[in-house]
């Protein structure tokens, strides 16, 4: 939409990926500040907030303020610069936000920015000040309880909450499906859940990365039983979360082949049946119902060397499909060590 509002005078408003000043090896720091404040925003009435994998694609970019607002049809992008200062006993973020608003015409304007500098024990909190200075800053009145779920800590584990955003570096925000990479994640929310056992959003992550594991790899009787265990343990401590109900239904869905089961969990629309909290990429809902058996026959029989062949018969019987060609290889490889 032009100037960057939906329908109803909804503000769009890209987060795009935060600038890394430390190490490389703290990436994933900076990524982690960024998604949780964009999935903060996302909370926010009034604020239309671009997906995680359309912003990412945007890391390191040479683009112009005004390309990547044309290209995601944004009129306010927040950006910010990340450092994390290790040693002598204090270890601090510093984090140095920006909101920069994009006109049709003329430079962008800065409408907001300010630096932090916290112990990176308080890192929660610096998280949840600039999502709520980027609404104010956008005129957004917050509603009854929106305050509340800004400041809302998913994990009171400093080492938790870093070997989760570890995880969420392994697979992209597990929008990687491969399963090296969704066993290296594992382990990484395998770890903070030993660290905080109370961390519902880590046990969303590994029922669906075992969930999708079991799919792709080898079905084994032990990832059915992590996804169901960590599934159930994540609507236990977290009824209302919508990641928590979809871990449920992508657990139903893949393993158990119970769709009927499955969409209890999501709403006619797709949707989670509750949307008390922001919906990440990963838990939309997996498209496995939409292979019927005529495209899971013509998996099971590719030879690896064919899969373009495969590809293009798949696209025939089952017409479009939200799945790249990528994840049909991985599909294919899956079914060819499982038939």
């Amino acid at each position: 939409p032009p100037g960057g509002f939906a329908a109803g005078g909804v503000k769009r408003v890209a987060v795009l990926p935060f600038e890394n000043l430390g190490a490389a090896e703290d990436d994933y720091i900076a990524d982690g500040i960024a998604d949780a404040v964009r999935g903060k925003l996302t909370s926010v009435s009034g604020l239309e907030v671009i997906a995680r994998s359309s912003s990412t694609p945007y890391k390191k970019t040479t683009k112009t303020a005004q390309e990547i607002a044309r290209e995601l049809g944004a009129h306010y992008l927040l950006t910010a610069t990340v450092r994390w200062q290790k040693g002598g006993g204090a270890n601090r973020v510093q984090v140095s936000p920006e909101l920069v608003e994009v006109r049709e015409s003329g430079a962008p304007a800065s409408r907001w920015a300010q630096p932090f500098d916290a112990a990176v024990t308080d890192v929660f909190q610096v998280q949840s000040d600039i999502a709520s200075q980027v609404a104010q800053a956008l005129g957004v009145a917050l509603e009854a309880g929106q305050e509340k779920q800004l400041a809302e800590r998913r994990s009171k584990s400093l080492p938790a909450y870093e070997a989760f955003l570890k995880g969420e570096e392994a697979a992209a925000g597990l929008s990687k499906r491969d399963p090296p990479s969704l066993r290296k994640a594992l382990a990484f929310y395998e770890q903070a859940v030993a660290l905080d056992p109370l961390f519902a959003q880590a046990w969303a992550r590994i029922a669906y990365a075992s969930s999708v594991l079991y799919f792709t790899a080898t079905a084994t009787p032990e990832l059915s039983e992590r996804a169901r265990r960590a599934a159930e343990t994540a609507i236990s401590l977290a009824p209302n979360d919508p990641e928590s109900h979809s871990a449920m239904g992508t657990y139903k869905k893949v393993v158990l082949a119970d769709y009927r089961a499955a969409q209890e969990h999501w709403s006619g629309d797709g949707e989670p049946v509750t949307r008390d909290a922001p919906l990440p990429d990963w838990a939309n809902p997996i498209t496995v119902e939409d292979l019927n058996l005529s495209v899971i026959t013509a998996l099971r029989e590719a030879q690896l060397a064919a899969v373009d062949a495969v590809y293009s018969e798949i696209l025939q019987v089952g017409g479009e499909v939200e799945t790249t060609h990528a994840d049909w290889r991985f599909l294919a490889e899956g079914f060819g060590r499982r038939g």
